[in-house]
């Protein structure tokens, strides 16, 4: 397994359980639509169901509402990324030494501290978090809604994309789809990977770490070099999700 941080342990958790979440959410909302749509009184259909409920349902956009609700999904995986990213940052042997007032959002200057190159997941992801901005300030959507060159190009390098191509998505604020919530939730998985590659620390910084987290079981390992051996490889592994043989090689270079 290549090398990862904890948080995208962490992040791989929280989106496997907001996927489930998401997807069961939307086969409700489809199933809403339907029902109301078929109704020969939409509005009137979902005062009942309101009623039989027992939740109180002002004003509801039918025809939008799965839009709506692919939005706020969308939302919640960016939520999702900023934590990651804050976690890495913190994480990052030299994450408190990254500038993280300049120009841009969290990503950009995630980016630019581990010297990372715009890749399609990133940019899939900060595509979404204009999307994410534009419902959180109704001011920005029209500037994203006049973007409808920029998301068409987007959306023809997704289709180049093996991983991503049988996704309908990306779409425009207004027409986005649950699609584009699977699009954002697995180009996060990938851009966490990407930034992860891009600062792993040396062999020797990863077997200086071993060293000193292991430094307790030293005084009681001395005399068994292959146990304290092991020990530093086994904490390699646990922490960094690295192989074994990756593992055992990092820490056979210390005796180098």
């Amino acid at each position: 397994m290549s090398f990862r941080f904890p948080c995208y342990r962490d992040l791989k958790l929280r989106l496997g359980e907001l996927d489930a979440l998401c997807e069961c959410l939307e086969i409700a909302t489809r199933d809403l639509v339907e029902s109301a749509n078929a109704s020969s009184d939409p509005n009137g259909f979902m005062e009942e169901r309101s009623r039989h409920h027992g939740v109180r349902v002002n004003r509801v956009d039918i025809p939008g509402l799965q839009a709506h609700a692919a939005r706020t999904h969308i939302m919640t995986v960016h939520q999702s990324l900023e934590d990651f990213l804050d976690d890495l940052r913190s994480e990052h042997p030299l994450g408190d030494r990254w500038d993280m007032n300049g120009k841009g959002g969290l990503l950009t200057k995630t980016a630019d501290g581990l010297g990372f190159n715009p890749t399609l997941p990133f940019d899939i992801c900060q595509y979404y978090r204009l999307v994410r901005n534009a419902v959180a300030h109704p001011s920005a959507r029209d500037g994203l809604r006049r973007s409808a060159a920029k998301v068409s190009a987007l959306r023809h390098r997704v289709a180049q994309a093996p991983n991503l191509n049988t996704l309908d998505a990306p779409n425009p604020f207004d027409n986005v789809t649950f699609d584009d919530f699977v699009l954002f939730s697995r180009a996060t998985k990938l851009l966490a990977m990407e930034l992860c590659a891009a600062g792993r620390p040396s062999d020797a910084d990863l077997g200086a770490e071993a060293v000193t987290r292991t430094s307790k079981q030293e005084g009681q390992l001395r005399k068994n070099p292959a146990r304290l051996a092991n020990a530093r490889s086994g904490y390699l592994q646990t922490r960094y999700s690295l192989s074994k043989s990756e593992a055992d090689r990092i820490v056979a270079g210390l005796l180098a």
